[in-house]
């Protein structure tokens, strides 16, 4: 029996090693810095700019844009034609998964407390619109309470999003990043790490959460030693990448990338650039290149770099600073081939 078990077992993985990849880029690929809805070369001029606040580039020359004053998530065709548009308030980030579909961070209004609230939303959309998956934080708030080990969801402040205050007084989450786990070293160990499920950060809380393949359930809850946090996502060996926003350091503080162990969360790597006002509690991105390579942002009141980083030798081999920096682009930084978008799509 463990021998069948063992057999299934090593064939389901190599499936899903074959839907599921990291999304890896090989150093040919790294031609384009991506901030907000700029795309940049990698001396930091700005090549073109659409007018949104997120936006995702296909390699087909369509276009993904999302507009935070209008609350609309339009797609684009290379003609810059509208296939489709949702109303639909929009923040932080837009991530793809391995079968093409958008992971959008959304938000909802609620009475809870007595008070108008603003909570997350994890949405999943497919190229023609649709919604195939939603996780409302709302109609989980059972299962919320009861891993943080608290009678009622705390409240926060709800004031990062000027354009959006009619979404309520107060917030009971903060999610920034929310990502599709790949093929990792561990996915036969714990099911939570299984390739096709989610992983979440509602940063307020200082915890995680890790969601199955089709947003329905909550498998497991990580309160890392971390407050503040940034861009979670899982390795191809199934450890938990993070900016954490605020290290402290006897009478410093710092930002900081770090590498926590799975599932007993030691810390196994760590980096902050030498700079004492290498310091932003609000936000941050780091994104996976391969190559022992990764990319993140260095943040400031006034200006942005995006460092390129060996991370097994901890050497910066390069620091781009983006002409025309803008801060809502901060919160995600991202390396990508655009040469086919470029060549395809007609610009805005």
């Amino acid at each position: 029996m463990n021998i069948i078990f063992l057999i299934a077992l090593f064939f389901l993985s190599a499936i899903q090693a074959q839907i599921i990849k990291p999304v890896i880029l090989d150093p040919q690929s790294r031609k384009h810095l991506i901030l907000s809805c700029s795309i940049y070369n990698m001396n930091g001029k700005r090549l073109r700019r659409y007018p949104g606040s997120i936006c995702v580039f296909e390699e087909n020359g369509n276009l993904l844009l999302s507009n935070n004053q209008k609350n609309e998530l339009s797609f684009f065709d290379p003609n810059m034609r509208i296939l489709w548009k949702i109303p639909m308030h929009i923040h932080h980030q837009i991530n793809k998964t391995s079968d093409g579909d958008f992971l959008i961070l959304s938000s909802e209004s609620k009475i809870y407390r007595n008070k108008k609230i603003r909570f997350d939303r994890l949405i999943k959309i497919n190229l023609k619109g649709e919604i195939v998956a939603s996780f409302k934080f709302y109609d989980h708030k059972k299962a919320i309470l009861k891993n943080i080990n608290k009678r009622k969801l705390p409240l926060f402040k709800f004031g990062w999003d000027k354009d959006n205050q009619y979404l309520g007084e107060a917030e009971t989450s903060h999610s920034n990043s929310f990502y599709e786990i790949p093929v990792n070293d561990k996915s036969q160990l714990f099911p939570e790490l299984q390739a096709g499920n989610f992983i979440v950060n509602p940063n307020n809380n200082g915890w995680i959460m890790i969601l199955d393949h089709s947003l329905t359930h909550i498998l497991k809850f990580i309160k890392p030693p971390a407050d503040r946090i940034h861009d979670v996502q899982i390795t191809e060996k199934g450890e938990i990448l993070l900016y954490n926003n605020q290290v402290h350091y006897t009478q410093q503080i710092y930002s900081e990338l770090q590498i926590y162990s799975y599932p007993d969360q030691n810390i196994i790597w760590n980096y902050h650039r030498n700079s004492s006002d290498f310091n932003y509690p609000d936000v941050g991105g780091v994104q996976l290149l391969g190559n022992d390579e990764l990319l993140f942002s260095d943040i400031h009141i006034d200006s942005f770099k995006a460092i390129l980083l060996n991370y097994k030798t901890k050497k910066e081999l390069k620091v781009i600073i983006p002409e025309g920096y803008e801060r809502l682009g901060a919160q995600q930084v991202k390396m990508q081939n655009l040469n086919s978008f470029l060549k395809l799509n007609k610009g805005p």
